[in-house]
């Protein structure tokens, strides 16, 4: 999935604010308090938690400490600019939140996929190894229907093993004359249609490992049924756009 890099770079900063914000009251005993930053205590519990929430790893403890140590008196000077009161900083941790959002929905959903792969599938697979195969491939429009234009679509001829690996597992399994829809993005989707498969002279046997097609079947089976969530989702929502943008 290609979504949040942008978030990446405010973690860090924003996982000692977020610490600040939430941690209890109360203040802690002497012998909780690991560091002080001024006014500000860390306790163990407080550090061991931030500690987790890094994807980096520090040579020490004491690398550590003064990086939250640095970290703690940035946040101190950009409170006391009033940094955290400008708007910036607000739509900031509005974005961090609404991807964070969308990131463990998205997690949540491709854990509760079965893409499983069955050695059927793999023999399938491979069955088409040194095959010619000629096919079209149309652009839907609006939701997936039956009917396809296909006097829009192209039509291609090329050797299965040439194929790209997003081709391979759709047209896999098809004979001519069968037509498959592809969910391209969340609200896109494609058809694809084998007019004629054929024996290629000069095919030897595959040299793709089993391993590596049972792993392409399962990624595209997954991406598949993501994007057909999101498509259901789309449909079921009440979406409208009263101004468009003008086009030059």
């Amino acid at each position: 999935m290609k979504y949040l890099a942008a978030i990446l770079g405010i973690i860090l900063l924003l996982t000692i604010v977020t610490l600040a914000i939430i941690w209890p009251e109360k203040r802690p005993t002497k012998e909780d308090i690991v560091m002080t930053v001024n006014d500000y205590t860390f306790t163990s519990a407080m550090l061991e938690q931030s500690e987790k929430q890094r994807s980096s790893q520090h040579e020490s403890w004491q690398d550590f400490l003064d990086s939250i140590a640095i970290e703690q008196v940035l946040i101190q000077e950009a409170q006391r600019q009033k940094i955290d009161r400008e708007p910036a900083f607000r739509e900031s941790i509005k974005n961090y939140y609404e991807q964070s959002l969308v990131k463990i929905l998205l997690d949540r959903q491709n854990q509760a996929i079965d893409a499983e792969v069955s050695e059927e599938e793999i023999d399938l697979f491979l069955s088409y190894s040194g095959k010619t195969i000629t096919f079209d491939i149309a652009q839907g429009e609006g939701t997936i229907t039956p009917e396809v234009d296909w006097s829009k679509g192209t039509t291609s001829t090329e050797l299965f093993d040439n194929l790209s690996s997003t081709l391979q597992p759709i047209l896999a399994g098809l004979m001519p004359g069968n037509v498959r829809t592809v969910y391209d993005t969340g609200n896109e989707w494609f058809a694809v249609k084998v007019n004629e498969i054929s024996d290629s002279p000069t095919s030897n046997a595959s040299s793709t490992s089993r391993e590596t097609i049972r792993l392409l079947t399962k990624n595209h089976k997954r991406e598949q049924q993501l994007n057909q969530w999101i498509s259901r989702l789309i449909t079921d929502a009440d979406i409208s756009i009263t101004n468009k943008k003008e086009e030059n």
